[in-house]
């Protein structure tokens, strides 16, 4: 448990306070995003055609191409 600011002793606050948890899940998901961006796109490759599925392929495509380079690289490495 932890205690908001400005309470008395006899009043506890349990949680945490929704800025610092928004904060948290932002981080969180900003790491997935960067951390498993090509399962991210690959995944919204396969949802139902439509307008959600062309609005999350074109969000996750930058995140996406930067990955492939990185992996193209290696493969080449790997081949010599």
């Amino acid at each position: 448990m932890c205690r908001a600011k400005g309470d008395s002793e006899n009043s506890q606050h349990i949680g945490v306070v929704v800025s610092r948890a928004c904060f948290c899940v932002g981080v969180f998901f900003i790491f997935m995003l960067l951390f498993n961006g090509v399962a991210m796109y690959a995944s919204a490759t396969r949802l139902e055609y439509g307008a959600t599925r062309d609005f999350w392929v074109s969000v996750l495509r930058p995140l996406e191409r930067p990955q492939d380079r990185q992996d193209t690289g290696k493969m080449a490495e790997q081949d010599i």
